[in-house]
């Protein structure tokens, strides 16, 4: 999965987690979206994915943060 931040004013595009493959990890992952976004004071983002994965009794949801400074 690849995060991308498009700014509205102008079309600029960031990208915030690039797309991996074959990582381990997040080789069995089943699906993903976002959870949750917060902005803090106009100049920090963070992004909350949910990650659902294969677990003992069915599937399990993990949680990772996606962060960036908006200033930058």
């Amino acid at each position: 999965m690849t995060l991308t931040l498009i700014h509205r004013a102008d079309g600029r595009a960031r990208t915030l987690q690039p797309g991996e493959k074959g990582t381990g990890q997040h080789d069995c992952v089943l699906g993903h979206r976002i959870h949750s976004v917060y902005l803090y004071r106009q100049q920090s983002l963070a992004v909350l994915l949910a990650i659902r994965v294969p677990g003992f009794e069915g599937e399990s949801l993990r949680f990772m943060a996606v962060t960036a400074r908006l200033d930058e």
